[in-house]
């Protein structure tokens, strides 16, 4: 009976075996870990965490860029994006929205790597929006729908609050408080006569401000627009200026802006901040300046304001993305070709 039961244990033991071993894959029985190696094999192995990349681990993206400013139709704009993989800069992928409902050719990602999408500034034509985080490229495609409104010139007509009564501007001298298109000169209450000042005296006027189309708008106040003044610092005090009532902050010399805007801008004493969520778009904005004369000073010196905005754009390297008012290698504007201004002609 002892030969019979340890025949039994022999074959229990051996049955334990082939179970362990049953379709070719080895448990390891050790600490209860339950570990295993995995079947040998050609295929590709997706991206750890993400069951949904092709083999081919590239996954096709496609955009469009439409302008919220106009209501009447779908409006498709031209513009230049890049996308960045997991903040490497260098690893860019360029791509160009159109202007048509049919989309541009695919650009390809990286499958199961985040990206942020930058929209650019194109020049005249379409305004920057803040970066878009589209987190990881997944699946054979994917797409995305840019808001970001089209890009216009300005034109703007004045109001004396003081003397109550409208500019006459002296490129267009038809009408008192003619709109006229930056850059644009304003006299005074009184055809092609410069506005007297005086000593102890000021100007308090409104300047309406509004883009020239109806459909877009002059630069992004979420990214930064901004107004810079020239007024004369021996001959005027510190000027104040106010949007809906609101007063506007002078943010020169605060890091608001790059110090290469700041030495573009240097013949600008003051650079005040449009508080975001304002548009120069087709409604009027009014902006009130108020400028008065230094004590004993009778000045004559005109008084300027600049318009100008921030916009993305490639920075000189090729690579890096900056938001500034001027490209730092050229000082050419981001926004427009033709500097918007209103000069006050003052005597």
């Amino acid at each position: 009976m002892a030969k019979e039961n340890w025949l039994v244990i022999l074959l229990i033991v051996g049955v334990a075996a082939y179970a362990l071993n049953i379709g070719g894959i080895q448990q390891l029985i050790g600490g209860g870990t339950g570990a295993t190696v995995p079947p040998s094999g050609g295929g590709v192995t997706p991206p750890a965490g993400n069951g949904a990349c092709p083999d081919t681990l590239v996954t096709s993206f496609q955009a469009d860029t439409i302008n919220p400013l106009n209501a009447s139709t779908t409006e498709y704009l031209a513009q230049v994006k890049r996308l960045i993989p997991s903040g490497n800069f260098a690893e860019f992928v360029a791509y160009t929205t159109a202007a048509t409902s049919t989309r541009t050719g695919a650009a390809s990602l990286m499958c199961d790597k985040s990206y942020t999408l930058y929209s650019l500034a194109t020049i005249d034509a379409v305004n920057s929006v803040a970066p878009v985080e589209l987190g990881k490229a997944t699946g054979a495609s994917m797409g995305k729908v840019v808001i970001a409104p089209k890009f216009a010139l300005l034109k703007a007509k004045g109001y004396d609050n003081a003397n109550r009564a409208s500019i006459w501007n002296s490129e267009d001298q038809t009408a008192a408080g003619t709109t006229d298109a930056l850059a644009a000169h304003f006299d005074g209450t009184t055809n092609n006569t410069a506005t007297a000042v005086g000593v102890g005296g000021y100007i308090d006027w409104n300047i309406d401000v509004q883009s020239v189309s109806t459909v877009a708008q002059f630069g992004n106040s979420d990214l930064g627009l901004y107004i810079a003044v020239d007024a004369d610092k021996s001959s005027y005090d510190t000027p104040t200026m106010w949007i809906g009532g609101a007063a506007l902050q002078n943010v020169k010399g605060t890091g608001e802006v790059s110090a290469n805007d700041e030495a573009v801008l240097s013949s600008y004493e003051y650079i005040f901040k449009v508080p975001a969520g304002v548009k120069l778009a087709t409604s009027p904005t009014a902006v009130r300046l108020y400028v008065a004369a230094k004590s004993g000073q009778d000045p004559s010196a005109d008084v300027v304001l600049r318009f100008v905005a921030k916009g993305y754009y490639v920075g000189g390297d090729g690579i890096s993305i900056k938001n500034d008012v001027f490209n730092e290698a050229t000082n050419s504007e981001i926004a427009t070709a033709t500097a918007q201004t209103v000069t006050i002609d003052l005597s």
